[in-house]
């Protein structure tokens, strides 16, 4: 019995840090960006043009980049843009707000499910982004 409860919680705890790009609602799209690294400060976000949406860059601290393709998961469609300020994000259409720090996950408004999240990794002054 012990053994089955045991099973249970390590089985949970690998679901829950499953990667979700391949469970996003988002539709897959080839995505191969390669960006300078020119962030004015930590705590910055920006848009790029790629992916399904666009891309969205968030700079937690430097060399700490994240990145998610701003189309809001609630929404579905090429129009409905995840505008980034600074930390969070917010949906042109319906007003979901989205927290990019570890994860993309929805703060308020309709979307329940996070952002898609894109691979980031940097050296020299640049950032590669792909799926």
């Amino acid at each position: 019995m012990i053994k089955l409860k045991l099973f249970s919680i390590l089985f949970g705890i690998l679901c829950l840090s499953c990667d979700n790009e391949h469970e996003s609602p988002v539709p897959d799209f080839p995505v191969s960006l390669t960006i300078k690294t020119s962030f004015p400060g930590d705590g910055e976000s920006r848009l790029y043009a790629g992916g399904y949406g666009g891309v969205i860059v968030y700079c937690l601290s430097q060399g700490n980049y994240f990145a998610y393709d701003a189309c809001c998961t609630h929404e579905l469609n090429r129009n409905s843009i995840v505008e980034p300020d600074g930390a969070l994000g917010i949906c042109n259409t319906c007003g979901s707000k989205y927290i990019f720090i570890e994860g993309g996950y929805p703060a308020d408004g309709p979307s329940r499910l996070p952002l898609k999240q894109y691979s980031v990794s940097g050296a020299g002054g640049y950032i590669h982004i792909w799926n």
